[in-house]
């Protein structure tokens, strides 16, 4: 008995359900893997500390160097302005586009509805 289990264990991992249900072991399809849903992306002109924190690639000190140039310069204007930031160069900033986003006033519908 025993080694029919393993057998059906192996037949389970190496060739999938259909053999798994071949040797009578009953084992319940299970789902397809689930891709991780598509994030929002995180506006760097009004992230708190915890929210730069979630972006992969950005720890707790430079989230704090992140919202300190923030605080000093102003808001960004572009993802570009990033490149100011200690800690963040060319390639890290490439790592962490897909996550950021820079949104400006007009943007969140700042402006007046007659364009002026």
């Amino acid at each position: 008995m025993k080694l029919v289990r393993v057998a059906c264990a192996t037949a389970l991992l190496l060739a999938g359900y259909q053999s798994a249900i071949a040797c009578g072991a009953g084992v319940l399809p299970q789902a397809a893997p689930q891709r991780p849903a598509a994030r929002a992306k995180v506006d760097v002109n009004t992230a708190t500390q915890e929210q730069l924190e979630q972006v992969p690639g950005i720890g707790p000190a430079l989230a704090r160097r992140i919202l300190e140039w923030r605080r000093q310069n102003g808001p960004f204007e572009t993802l570009e302005e990033l490149l100011h930031v200690r800690g963040i160069g060319p390639r890290t900033l490439d790592r962490l586009r897909p996550y950021l986003e820079v949104r400006t006033a007009k943007d969140a519908g700042g402006g007046r509805a007659d364009g002026r």
